[in-house]
């Protein structure tokens, strides 16, 4: 990603493309991916993004975990 600057110039320059790539996105993941295919990418993802840390996070007792049937 050796073109990030220029990238973030184009995305504040053309707001309208921004907007149809983001609700291109979104229409994509809701049309094709399950919520199960979601959650093993966001577990993966939060994994390796863990293995960068110079800390070890720990759970705050009094935040409340968010589950689908919290709804």
């Amino acid at each position: 990603m050796s073109n990030v600057k220029e990238l973030l110039q184009f995305a504040k320059e053309n707001d309208k493309v921004v907007k149809l790539i983001a609700e291109r996105g979104r229409n994509f993941i809701r049309d094709h991916l399950r919520m199960e295919d979601v959650s093993c990418y966001w577990l993966k993802l939060l994994k390796r993004y863990a293995k960068l840390l110079k800390f070890k996070p720990t759970r705050n007792k009094e935040y409340k975990q968010i589950t689908s049937s919290s709804r």
